[in-house]
């Protein structure tokens, strides 16, 4: 699978006009979240900053870095993962306007 770092960079997208383009980021964005992926990665990135919160707290000092440290990964993995899923999406509705 190719791997898309953002929607913008799909080359298919370059022909279609802007209002067209801006209509299908929003809808593929919405069907992004019928994917596992997506809900999974969400779950991980409240689990990764829970994590972080409670290992900070087992440390004593450093309780809210700890915290945002965890919260920061796991919303990088969470925004990765989404963007893998809407870029599926992305594809599916040129696949539908091209039929």
């Amino acid at each position: 699978m190719k791997v898309c770092w953002s929607v913008r960079t799909i080359p298919e997208l370059e022909e279609l006009p802007d209002y067209q383009k801006s209509r299908i980021m929003r809808l593929s964005l919405r069907r992004a979240f019928r994917h596992w992926e997506s809900w999974f990665g969400l779950l991980f990135c409240v689990t990764s900053g829970i994590l972080g919160q409670h290992m900070g707290h087992n440390v004593g000092e450093g309780n809210l870095l700890f915290g945002l440290i965890g919260g920061g990964i796991g919303g990088g993995v969470f925004g990765f993962l989404l963007m893998q899923m809407q870029a599926v999406e992305v594809y599916s509705m040129i696949d539908e306007l091209s039929d």
